[in-house]
């Protein structure tokens, strides 16, 4: 079944017609497997927010669950401000606001049923877009969106107008890869894909991925996402006693296949919610965590790191490695991985104990992959790491 996509127009005389190249742009950028519906907004030459409401409702509940919204300009502010008041329902997978004018306190950009409230929700993947030519919306409006939404993905488009050229490759590619972001699709992509991931996995060195914090590994390990079984193995190999938790069951086959030990235990669980290894009751002096953090949407990190908390002993740490693309840029409107893990990091208790960036090892150093090493000490720990945050 095609994937839902409801695009929502901007307002003026003429909208609905000059947006229409933008439907047929993402129609095209998308292809056969979404289908993008484009509906003719009321009174297009005067916007009234609760009518506009009423019809965009209408169609989301028509979509059915996780479908995908995108508004342009006088949408963008509807669709963004009906998401602040917790609507729509049913949930959506996430939310694309083009060239969208920040509503506030002045004397033409003002309207008050559209402005932005200070509570907005951060559960809801949210991608802005703004032309730097832009001859309506200034491009300072995505400034002040940046600051309002630090959750958001910004990206602006150098040489692009309010149109933004009627090309919407960006939004299209940001689509995609937000269904690719879905948990369900990131462990089916495992499942897929792991006969060959096995060599690739294998082929990495343990020791060399945690140089750096050997100094911090006494006895109990959990390792969170432990795909082949390669860290818990070398970690077995210094006397340490290792729960491997590893959701995909190839993986996990292949892991007890190709490193036998009686210090290992496996077990079929999964972040955010870890049910199985919370329900073991067990608590560990190192919690691993290597290259998955970045699999995880904003809400489900938020879910996460409490549970990673709770499995800390009381002299505990939790070691994160986290694994950076390279065409991705750092910070906010990007690859956000560090800033997300000490923010939520702290609000569970935790206090920063250790930081390190590196390069990976072979064979992801050739295509730029670049790692963070971050450690997080429990309430009661005392931190004790070589480098700050």
């Amino acid at each position: 079944m095609a994937k839902q996509v409801l695009l929502i127009q901007g307002a003026g005389e003429g909208a609905h017609m000059d947006d229409a190249k933008l439907a047929e742009s993402l129609r095209s950028k998308l292809g056969q497997n979404y289908q993008v519906r484009y509906p003719a907004m009321p009174d297009e030459a005067d916007a009234d927010y609760e009518v506009w409401k009423s019809v965009i409702q209408q169609e989301v509940e028509d979509m059915g669950e996780r479908a995908v919204l995108v508004g342009h300009s006088i949408g963008a502010s509807v669709l963004i401000r009906m998401f602040a008041d917790r609507c729509p329902k049913p949930t959506i997978a996430g939310m694309f606001l083009i060239a969208g004018p920040f509503w506030h306190d002045h004397e033409f950009w003002r309207w008050d049923e559209a402005a932005l409230p200070e509570d907005y929700p951060g559960d809801v993947p949210l991608f802005l877009y703004h032309g730097e030519n832009d001859e309506f919306v200034p491009v300072s409006h995505l400034d002040i969106y940046a600051k309002a939404l630090p959750q958001a993905t910004v990206r602006r488009l150098p040489g692009r107008n309010h149109q933004l050229n009627d090309d919407m490759t960006e939004v299209a590619r940001d689509i995609e890869g937000l269904n690719r972001m879905e948990p369900r699709n990131v462990l089916e992509g495992y499942a897929r894909d792991a006969p060959h991931l096995v060599q690739s996995f294998e082929e990495t060195s343990a020791s060399g991925v945690y140089a750096h914090v050997t100094h911090l590994l006494p006895a109990r390990f959990v390792d969170v996402g432990a795909g082949t079984g390669r860290d818990a193995a070398w970690f077995a190999a210094q006397g340490h006693s290792v729960l491997a938790v590893e959701p995909t069951d190839y993986l996990r086959a292949a892991g007890m296949e190709l490193h036998p030990s009686p210090r290992i235990i496996w077990l079929s669980d999964t972040l955010p919610d870890l049910e199985r290894t919370l329900a073991r009751g067990e608590v560990f002096d190192r919690v691993i965590v290597c290259a998955v953090w970045q699999h995880l949407r904003a809400e489900e990190r938020a879910r996460a790191m409490p549970n990673l908390a709770r499995l800390l002993a009381q002299e505990g740490l939790l070691i994160m490695i986290l694994r950076h693309e390279p065409d991705e840029p750092r910070g906010r409107g990007g690859d956000t991985q560090r800033e997300d893990a000490q923010m939520l990091a702290r609000a569970s208790g935790l206090s920063p104990a250790f930081a390190y960036e590196g390069e990976p090892l072979h064979p992801n150093r050739t295509r730029g992959v670049t790692l963070t090493c971050l450690a997080f000490a429990a309430a009661t720990a005392s931190p004790r790491g070589s480098r700050s945050f």
